[in-house]
């Protein structure tokens, strides 16, 4: 299956086109079935097939089936749509709609995490989308990946520019940062930008975390972008912590 082939990092973008063909030819068939639905967007939106047609139509389909789906399918549909950037408000708010009623619960770490990204990354406001988010990733943090942080935070964070004020969202991340601060060796340069600029821009105060963040980063300095380095000065500068040693 196609989900099969890029799970396993095949690459095989004539087969995925094939596939999206295929679902195209029998769209009201093929959209039956939730699973094989989100197995296909996920494939091809990871694989980064340029398909918007399959995307579109896709999305104008299950719009109206969209109960017939569980909350992690929701979420990989949200997340599949959002990076190639479909800018349906009409799904979007429909797959809000029904996770909420589902509740978000049951998601896993990282579909709780690519539920928020996705929302973030398109800009559609869900505010109780969110909340909810932030209150059930509190519950999940211990089994938070690297990852699940970086894009958790970067989610929040770019929400939070929007001028979306969520006090919950606040109190999720300064919680990650104090589960994560023992962890920060296993992020990549990517992540810890991500979790510094989404700490700067929340006004995280968390110093331990922040000691915690310089003496991880120190090997990895020279790597930073210059809006890392501007996002870390910041974030020290606002959580009064001295950032000297890490800057000298």
């Amino acid at each position: 299956t196609a989900w099969a082939f890029v799970s396993a990092h095949v690459s095989a973008p004539d087969l995925l086109k094939l596939f999206t063909d295929q679902a195209l030819f029998n769209l009201e068939a093929f959209t039956k079935n939730p699973q094989t639905v989100t197995n296909l967007l996920w494939a091809v939106s990871s694989a980064g097939i340029h398909a918007p047609n399959f995307f579109q139509q896709i999305a104008r389909t299950i719009l109206p089936k969209l109960e017939q789906y569980n909350i992690q399918q929701l979420a990989k549909c949200a997340w599949a749509f959002a990076t190639v950037r479909i800018e349906d408000v009409d799904l979007y708010h429909k797959i809000a709609d029904m996770a909420l009623r589902i509740g978000l619960k049951s998601l896993n770490a990282e579909n709780l995490a690519n539920m928020a990204m996705a929302f973030a990354s398109v800009g559609i406001h869900e505010p109780d989308l969110i909340n909810s988010i932030a209150q059930i990733a509190l519950t999940k943090l211990n089994d938070f990946t690297p990852n699940d942080f970086s894009n958790i935070a970067w989610a929040f964070a770019s929400i939070s520019m929007d001028n979306v004020d969520n006090n919950q969202m606040y109190a999720c991340l300064e919680k990650m940062c104090s589960v994560c601060q023992n962890q920060l060796n296993q992020f990549s340069l990517e992540a810890l930008e991500n979790l510094i600029w989404a700490a700067s821009n929340l006004r995280i105060q968390a110093p331990s975390f922040y000691s915690a963040f310089a003496a991880t980063s120190m090997t990895k300095l020279i790597d930073f972008s210059s809006q890392a380095l501007a996002d870390t000065a910041r974030a020290f500068a606002q959580a009064d912590v001295d950032e000297s040693t890490f800057f000298l």
